[in-house]
């Protein structure tokens, strides 16, 4: 625990910040993942149904929920409340960005807000699926 406090002490601090998103969100979800599948597996024994009935998913989407992409790229959920956490992960992101230049941040936050309005009032297709379209809740 000793060497993790001081590699966070030596690291900028949007590294410091993105590692501790990355430790409190992945390892959690990529547990409960692997639950899924394993209850997806006794579903598909038990009830006797195939894998695609229980999840309805290609490659591709199983890749996207993996890395919490799925909502950006219009991919189904892997479980319904997976959405949150990948619009969360995106939140992320652009805070980590506000980060890169702190004597902007007021800028950045502002300009995001900007951009989120105006997605939601003229393309909001565009923007579905992302952090913008949440932007007012985390507001």
């Amino acid at each position: 625990m000793g060497a993790v406090k001081s590699a966070e002490r030596d690291a900028t601090p949007i590294m410091t910040y993105i590692r501790r998103r990355i430790r409190r969100i992945y390892p959690p979800y990529w547990f409960s993942l692997i639950l899924l599948i394993v209850l997806g597996g006794m579903t598909v024994f038990i009830a006797r149904k195939t894998w695609w009935d229980v999840f309805p998913l290609t490659g591709t989407d199983w890749l996207l929920n993996v890395v919490l992409l799925q909502q950006p790229f219009g991919a189904p959920d892997a479980s319904l409340p997976y959405w949150s956490l990948s619009i969360e992960v995106q939140f992320y992101v652009l805070m980590a960005v506000c980060l890169l230049a702190p004597k902007r941040r007021s800028q950045w936050l502002v300009a995001v807000s900007g951009l989120s309005i105006l997605g939601m009032w003229s393309v909001p297709h565009l923007i579905a699926g992302t952090a913008l379209a949440h932007w007012a809740e985390f507001a």
